[in-house]
């Protein structure tokens, strides 16, 4: 099977940052934005002759997540002549290197992108920041229309470049990558005796590694993509990443808030 279209934007999103913005531009643009987890079990993506094609994804430790590094290697990909072709990272701090990993992973695969974007929206790892000044959280959220609205007046012209604001030196950013591996591992994660057994975390597990054992969810691999979007949607606030989340708060975007919360 594959995917094919004039006009695609592929999102992932964990709390629902990318996922927002990759509708914002659909909704511009008049192009369709579907998330990576229904297209897994596509073989191939398609942009036909003269259309585009946008990826839309957060930055991890400067760069890509693991989840989308995988999607991305894994399918075939068909790029008409005339295309345009962009990634969008969503970014708290550094916006980093996420656009260079996936030019890479292209230019792997024949393929090159005409356009780098990043916008600017609340940090979710919580093990270093802290979601609970709404207030801020808003300014933040606030701010990134003037830069989504940017973004999608670039993409309507089919402009070419590296628009990618808050960039780190190379090296660093490649430091901090390192760091994700260690980080990932599900061991880092604590169930309290708070958990009511709702099962959402195992709903909303974007590469579907949690599992309910006892009544409480169980990780079923050593490592996952750690998007912490298990930390941020348990009703209960039962789930911790050790120690270094508790009472950093939590943050889903309004695009992407459960109905059953």
């Amino acid at each position: 099977m594959y995917v094919g279209t004039d006009i695609m934007i592929v999102y992932f999103s964990a709390t629902g940052n990318s996922k927002y913005v990759a509708h914002r531009i659909a909704e511009a643009t008049g192009d369709w934005a579907r998330p990576i987890e229904e297209l897994r079990w596509e073989k191939h993506l398609e942009a036909h002759a003269g259309g585009r094609l946008g990826i839309v994804c957060p930055t991890y430790f400067h760069g890509l997540p693991a989840n989308v590094i995988n999607f991305m290697e894994s399918k075939k990909m068909y790029v008409g002549e005339g295309s345009y072709f962009y990634f969008v990272g969503t970014y708290g701090e550094v916006g980093g290197m996420a656009a260079d990993m996936m030019a890479d992973i292209l230019k792997k695969r024949g393929l090159k992108l005409d356009a780098k974007y990043s916008v600017k929206m609340p940090d979710t790892w919580t093990p270093l920041f802290d979601v609970n000044d709404k207030a801020k959280i808003a300014e933040i959220n606030n701010a990134a229309e003037k830069q989504i609205d940017e973004v999608i007046e670039h993409i309507k012209n089919n402009d070419k470049g590296d628009f990618v604001r808050d960039k780190k030196m190379k090296f660093v950013s490649k430091m901090t990558y390192k760091a994700y591996e260690k980080a990932r591992e599900t061991r880092n994660f604590e169930v309290s005796d708070a958990c009511i057994g709702c099962k959402l975390c195992v709903k909303r597990c974007p590469i579907g590694i949690i599992a309910m054992k006892d009544g409480k969810p169980v990780w079923t691999t050593e490592q996952c993509i750690m998007c912490l979007g298990c930390y941020h949607r348990c009703p209960v606030n039962a789930i911790n990443y050790g120690k270094a989340t508790i009472g950093k708060g939590q943050y889903v975007h309004t695009i992407d808030v459960d109905p059953e919360q």
